[in-house]
């Protein structure tokens, strides 16, 4: 496999494709840590798609989307299994990140 780009390389190298790579980038201890209130802007657009690809729960790939700060395609995952206690615990979450704290109950 090829080292992890970071997030300040160069767009040529190729996208982390397995789980263990975009889970070694995302929680790497050289990433700053995130702000409490992502904003509009995800963390490292280069990992959407490949987390959006990834062959795991798709609660994983919720949960690492939310890592990324992809707020956008988190809650399409965790709204679509609204009631399953899992899903409802990442959609707080990502309401509570996102400042939206009223409806992260």
């Amino acid at each position: 496999m090829s080292p992890i780009p970071s997030k300040t390389s160069s767009s040529d190298q190729s996208e982390p494709s397995a789980t263990g790579e975009i889970v070694a980038r995302l929680f790497s201890p050289d990433r700053p840590p995130p702000p409490l209130e992502p904003g509009t802007a995800v963390w490292e657009p280069a990992l959407v798609r490949p987390i959006s690809g990834l062959r795991e729960h798709r609660f994983v790939v919720a949960a690492l989307h939310l890592a990324n700060d992809d707020i956008h395609h988190a809650h399409l995952i965790a709204q679509d299994d609204e009631g399953d206690p899992t899903a409802d615990l990442l959609h707080a979450t990502l309401h509570r990140r996102e400042g939206d704290y009223w409806n992260s109950k």
